[in-house]
């Protein structure tokens, strides 16, 4: 018996759950697309098709993958890397001044 990591469950579940309303929302559209005119039915039935690869996307998201493909980008374009992480700091770091919060 495998034990299951409580914050690996939370994830898969946000993970699962978000992936079950992309579909729904995209039977909705589809739904209400079927209903009007042929041009809005095909307009909607391609939203409902981004929806599914939204969904598809989340279920299949892996962590792993993720910062693996970070990492190459990285390695492939150190410099624009470091220019993205010193724009990101230094708006973090405006925000938390803004706020008037202390990192």
């Amino acid at each position: 018996m495998t034990k299951t990591n409580p914050i690996e469950e939370t994830t898969n579940g946000v993970r699962r759950q978000a992936a079950e309303t992309l579909e729904s929302a995209a039977e909705s559209v589809r739904s209400a697309g079927n209903q009007g005119a042929e041009a809005l039915c095909d307009l909607t039935n391609g939203a409902g098709e981004k929806l599914d690869s939204g969904a598809n996307l989340i279920r299949n998201f892996d962590g792993d993958d993720l910062i693996a493909n970070l990492r190459r980008a990285i390695k492939r374009n150190p410099v624009g890397s470091l220019a993205v992480g010193t724009a990101i700091g230094l708006i973090a770091g405006l925000a938390c001044r803004r706020s008037g919060s202390e990192v």
